[in-house]
């Protein structure tokens, strides 16, 4: 189904392809020994912007969630940005995304595979939270997924 953004489009994956993204993902020995060896927090991103996969190192920057929690998520829904979470369609949807350079940097990676920018998400709680994203995209048999590191 479409539906009509201020920006980047709404369109989510079912729970059944997320899972089979993530099996696609961690049966491939090369994203197990990135994630395993990394202590940065660190997510693979699919074509929809959707987490399929969160490193420990990046459930602990969000507070010790667990995974369930994380997986399907945007990036601006983790970190709870106030723009995000009162958008009825979600992270990178309103009109102020277009500033996003979080959002941006993710674009930008998945055109011309690799981007990084200082980004400040104004949270929900009324805090900045300033990160230093760095996004690589990766083309893999199941199609494109990008890799996102939160620093």
């Amino acid at each position: 189904m479409n539906f009509k953004t201020a920006f980047a489009p709404a369109e989510v994956v079912s729970a059944e392809t997320l899972q089979q993204q993530y099996h696609h993902l961690t049966n491939l020995s090369e994203w197990k020994d990135v994630f395993s060896r990394q202590d940065v927090p660190l997510a693979i991103l699919n074509a929809e912007r959707q987490v399929v996969i969160a490193n420990s190192a990046l459930l602990r920057l969000l507070g010790g969630a667990a995974f369930s929690d994380v997986i399907g998520k945007r990036p601006g829904e983790l970190l709870h940005c106030e723009v995000a979470e009162r958008t009825l369609l979600g992270c990178g949807t309103a009109a102020e995304c277009g500033n996003c350079l979080a959002l941006r940097t993710i674009q930008t990676a998945v055109r011309i595979n690799r981007a990084q920018s200082y980004a400040v998400v104004i949270q929900t709680n009324g805090k900045y939270l300033e990160l230093e994203l760095s996004a690589t995209a990766v083309d893999t048999p199941l199609g494109r997924f990008t890799v996102v590191q939160f620093g």
